[in-house]
C-alpha cells in the first residue's frame, strides 16, 4: 500500500511538473473474438499519459434463425471486467423503440477530431432516417473515457443509453450473493432494486465489500477493482440497477443529447487504493459534469 501510494505521489507529481502530451486517438489492428462470426469491424484506440481505451465497433453475421446485430465493445484498459469484455457490449442504445443493435452503421464514415486538450471520433448514426452522431474522447488531463450521443437540431425524441460493467470482477465465492455497492457524490447505494440518481450525486463509484479496507486483491488476479460512471445531469436522467447481480446497469435517459464519461484501469485497486487515486484527477470529473 505505502509503495502504490509513493508511486501515485510521484506520477501525479511528474504530470503536474510537466506539460500533458496531446491525446491520440487512431484506428488500430485488433483481434476480433470468433472472426468467423463478424461481418465488419474496427477498432479505435484513445489514449493519453493516464490511461488507453480500445473501443471496438463489431457487426456480426446472421446464424441461423438469429440476424446480425451492431456492437459496441470495450477491450481495454480493464482485462476482461468492469466494461471491457470480450464478447459483449458495454454500451447499449435506443431511440423510441429502435435499439442500435438493430442497425448497420458505415464504419468507413467514421471521422477523426482534435480540439483543444481533447481528440477523438465520431460515428454517425441513422435512426428511422434521422441522423444521430456518437462520439468518444479523452482530455488531457483525466484518465476518464468520454462519450456523448446527440440527437439532430430539428427533432426530439427520447433516447436511452444502457452502460453494462461487471466491476470487480468475478471474485471467488461470489457465484451467489455479491457484495457490491455504489457510492456517490452525497451518498452510498446497496441491495437489489432501481435507484434514481439526480444531479447532486455528480458521479457513482461501483465498489465491492471484498476489496474494502484491509482486504487484499485476489491472489488469482481476477479482481480489479473499482469502475466510475459520471454525467451531464442537464435534461438527463438517471438510475442504476443489479447492485446484487453479476451485471449492473447504469441507465441514462433525454431528449436531445446524452454525456457521460467512465473510468477503468488496467492496474489493479483495492477500495482504499482507489479512493487516494481518485482524490488525484476528482477535480476533472467534477468539473467536466456540471
Amino acid at each position: 500500500m505505502k509503495r502504490f501510494f509513493m508511486t501515485m505521489v510521484c506520477v501525479c507529481s511528474s504530470l503536474i511538473g510537466l506539460q500533458a502530451a496531446p491525446v491520440k486517438a487512431q484506428l488500430i489492428q485488433y483481434p476480433v473474438y470468433a472472426p468467423q462470426t463478424v461481418e465488419n469491424y474496427r477498432a479505435v484506440c484513445i489514449q493519453n499519459d493516464l490511461n488507453r481505451y480500445v473501443i471496438k465497433l463489431v457487426e456480426t453475421k446472421p446464424q441461423g434463425e438469429n440476424p446480425g446485430k451492431f456492437q459496441i465493445r470495450l477491450r481495454e484498459p480493464s482485462p476482461f471486467f468492469n466494461f471491457s469484455r470480450p464478447i459483449n457490449d458495454f454500451l447499449q442504445i435506443k431511440v423510441g423503440s429502435l435499439p442500435l443493435h438493430k442497425l448497420s452503421p458505415n464504419l468507413d464514415a467514421i471521422s477523426f477530431w482534435n480540439r483543444e486538450k481533447e481528440s477523438g471520433f465520431t460515428l454517425p448514426l441513422n435512426f428511422n432516417g434521422k441522423k444521430y452522431s456518437l462520439s468518444f474522447s479523452m482530455r488531457e488531463d483525466s484518465p476518464v473515457l468520454w462519450a456523448r450521443f446527440t440527437a439532430p437540431k430539428d427533432f426530439s425524441e427520447q433516447m436511452e443509453i444502457t452502460l453494462q460493467a461487471v466491476p470487480s470482477a468475478l471474485i471467488v465465492g461470489q457465484w451467489i450473493g455479491y457484495s457490491r455497492f455504489a457510492k456517490t457524490a452525497r451518498k452510498e447505494i446497496r441491495g437489489a432494486g432501481k435507484f434514481p440518481l439526480d444531479a447532486e450525486d455528480l458521479y457513482v463509484i461501483l465498489s465491492d465489500d471484498d476489496l474494502a479496507v484491509g482486504k487484499k486483491l485476489d491472489k488469482k488476479g481476477t479482481a480489479v477493482g473499482p469502475c466510475l460512471i459520471v454525467w451531464k445531469s442537464g435534461g438527463t436522467s438517471a438510475s442504476i440497477e443489479g447492485l446484487n447481480q453479476y451485471i449492473v446497469k447504469f441507465l441514462l435517459q433525454a431528449q436531445k443529447q446524452i454525456e457521460f464519461g467512465i473510468w477503468e484501469s488496467k492496474r489493479k485497486f483495492t477500495d482504499a487504493e482507489f479512493n487516494n487515486y481518485f482524490e488525484t484527477w476528482k477535480k476533472t470529473v467534477v468539473s467536466s459534469s456540471d
